[in-house]
């Protein structure tokens, strides 16, 4: 199983090249850092995969409205073969839903956790 999209699946959805902490080391080691426009705001994603952690801020004029600290993001997927529209985490916490994101054409984000015993 892959745990890290192709470069060019993360590309396509953040629509930008993302800045890279250390250009000698493949993009599933290194830092990255994408920054995306949409019609609702800004969406700045900060992914350190090797380390399983993942910063998420969408800002809205110039405030933050949205900002994930992630840690034991453990996949990344990018979805939809022909938009490649939607990116998608898994995280090691089974208690911990998917993180959904979508940009294109407007920026939202879906998740859930349930820590409920049963």
């Amino acid at each position: 199983m892959k745990n890290f999209p192709e470069n060019f699946e993360l590309e396509s959805f953040f629509e930008c090249e993302p800045e890279v902490l250390d250009k000698d080391i493949p993009w599933e080691y290194n830092e990255l850092t994408f920054e995306s426009e949409s019609e609702n705001g800004v969406l700045i994603v900060k992914m350190e995969m090797s380390s399983e952690l993942m910063n998420i801020e969408w800002h809205q004029n110039n405030h933050i409205v949205l900002n994930l600290k992630l840690k034991g993001v453990y996949k990344l997927q990018v979805l939809n073969e022909t938009k490649l529209d939607t990116l998608l985490l898994e995280f090691r916490n089974q208690d911990t839903d998917d993180l959904i994101i979508k940009i294109r054409p407007v920026i939202s984000v879906s998740w859930g956790y349930n820590d409920q015993q049963y």
